[in-house]
């Protein structure tokens, strides 16, 4: 569940501040995990 978690607030990262994948924080999962 907390994976699920981390995914969801990934891609709010991003849909907030539009940026590019790359540029997530490294806290959170890589980018494919986030966009498939």
């Amino acid at each position: 569940m907390a994976l699920m978690r981390e995914i969801v607030n990934a891609i709010f990262h991003v849909l907030r501040g539009k940026i590019a994948s790359r540029l997530l924080p490294k806290s959170l999962p890589p980018a494919v995990t986030v966009y498939g």
